[in-house]
This record gives C-alpha cells, structure tokens and sequence, in this order.
C-alpha cells in the first residue's frame, strides 16, 4: 500500500537501475527516475598517496554494526593479513546499529590487548577527510545491503579502494557507477584475506583503484547530481506545458478567447524556456558547469544504462 501512494508522485528517485526495473515491472506505473546516490561534496579530493603504507597500511572498516554488518569476517581475515603484510592495521570507525545496542563495546573489549586494531568510533564530519585519505583500503564485508552504500561513495570522494562483498547492490556499483571494488564471495573469509594481502602488496594497483575512484566521483559530485535533479523536473514541466497547450488546441474555434488563451499559454512556455537557458548561460559564465577532468581513463557507465531512467 505504501509503494503505490508513493507512486502517485510526480517523481520518485531510485539509485539504482534495477530498483527501477522492480517498480516498473511490478506495479506498471508512476513516475520512477534513477538518479545517483552520489558523493557529499562539491568536488572529490585527488588521493595523497604518500600517506598510505608510510609506514603502515590502514585497513578501514566503517558503518553501523551489528546487523548485517559484521566485523568477525574482517577480524578474522586480519588475523591472516598481518601474517603475510606486518605493518597492516586495522581502524574500526562508526557505531552501533539501533537495533544492536552494546556490540561494539561487546567486541572491542575481546580485543583490548591487540595493538594492531583500534577502535575510532563516532567519526565527526570534519574529521571524515583525514580518517580516509590515511587509509590504504576500505572494506566492506556485508552480508547484504539496504541499498546504494553511502560508505562506499565516501571512499570514492577520497580515492581509496574498496573490497567489499559480491552482492549485487555492490556488483552494480561497480557496473553501472564505475566504481573500482575488488569483490569477494560474501562469507568466504580466506577471499577475503588474499583480496586484501595481495593490494597492499601492489602499490600500483592501490594507486590505479584510487584514481578510478576518484574519476568515478569526479561524475557524480553533488552539484551533478543536482543538476539531473533539477533537469528531470524541467523536462517534466516542459511536457507539462506542451500538453496543456495541445488541449487548448483541440478546443472549437468558435470558443470565445480560444486562440487568445493559446496564444498566452505559447508564450509563457517561450519565456520559461528563455530563463532556462539565461540560467544555463550564466552558470557556464560563472565556471560551475559540469567537471569534465578525470584522473584516469576509465569505462563510464554504458549509455544504455545512463539513458534508461524514465518511465518509457
């Protein structure tokens, strides 16, 4: 019942390709647009990639524990890490999960003696830059997800690659957004541990997630992702507009004020759309069109998919 009240809005914003797909294919209507998750700033920060592995190799595990966020898969991965890479440490950041009050405490007490794991905690939101760019991986092992992961769009705005779960909310990431996420079959913590071993043992290919990520970023910065809001709204009232205007048409000609009446419709699209573009003039005059520099050539989202976010 919720799902088809929300369905009678003007528009309904899903991050996912596939989400629209379900909406579509189960209830055949409404209005249903994919649009990004995207990062949480204007623009990305370009990876500092001397401060990882120099000397040691942060592993960051951040999020809200204790549901299908787990830390045993990673604990028990780390023990396998340090055997083969010495200077790997593990930082565990975030909280509890509402619903699982206590398990951080619960885990962080088991490992009070371990020197090589440390516990942030609550991270606050100017300290979010420099507990990333510190950071040589992000993981996250789920066992499912609740949707686009907002973690894994903030290693993107900070360059740090990401081993995560093979689960397909991930797997799409790395599809359709372009992510760099190295993936794992989901539970099978020995993958775990040689997907983590064998990144920090190759700087080169830290360096080529990095600047995938960050690329990736680059397409989906907040100021993007408004755009395609504000664009789509646009459009809408555009047909909105074409519409009435084809009704008034249709009406007989022996109408008193018929043509009068079209005539004023005509022109109120005309100047709406000449404000629009006096917009468009003036954001490119003041240099905040959409970025265009990348880091790395990679492969952007295939078309098809970029164009499919309607409801045709």
């Amino acid at each position: 019942m919720a799902t088809q009240i929300v369905l009678f809005a003007n528009s309904v914003s899903v991050m996912l390709p596939a989400y629209r797909s379900v909406l579509v294919e189960k209830y055949g209507r409404g209005a249903v647009y994919v649009r990004r998750h995207g990062i949480f700033s204007a623009r990305p920060e370009y990876p500092d990639l001397t401060l990882r592995g120099n000397p040691e190799h942060r592993i960051l595990a951040f999020g809200k524990w204790g549901t299908y966020k787990r830390l045993e898969p990673i604990l028990e991965a780390f023990d396998t890490v340090v055997q083969h890479v010495p200077a790997a440490r593990l930082v565990i950041a975030g909280t509890d999960h509402p619903k699982t009050p206590g398990y951080l405490q619960s885990v962080q007490e088991k490992l009070s003696a371990r020197r090589d794991i440390s516990f942030a905690g609550y991270i606050a939101e100017d300290d979010i830059p420099q507990l990333f760019q510190s950071s040589t991986v992000a993981v996250l092992p789920y066992t499912s997800s609740a949707g686009s992961s907002g973690i894994a769009h903030l290693a993107c705005t900070y360059g740090v690659p990401i081993i995560a779960s093979d689960i397909p909310d991930f797997r799409r990431l790395a599809e359709e957004e372009g992510l760099a996420i190295d993936l794992f079959p989901a539970g099978e913590v020995s993958e775990l541990a040689r997907h983590l071993v064998h990144l920090l043992k190759h700087r080169d290919r830290q360096g080529e997630m990095a600047l995938q990520n960050v690329s990736a970023a680059l397409r989906m910065s907040m100021p993007e992702i408004i755009r395609q809001y504000l664009r789509t709204f646009e459009l809408r009232q555009e047909l909105e507009d074409m519409r009435s205007l084809s009704l008034m048409r249709k009406l007989p000609r022996w109408l008193p004020m018929r043509d009068m009446l079209v005539s004023r419709r005509a022109r109120k699209m005309l100047l709406r759309s000449e404000a629009l573009a006096a917009a468009a003039s003036a954001a490119a005059a003041n240099g905040t069109e959409r970025a265009e520099v990348i880091f790395l050539a990679t492969a952007a989202p295939a078309e098809a998919d970029q164009a499919n976010t309607g409801t045709d």
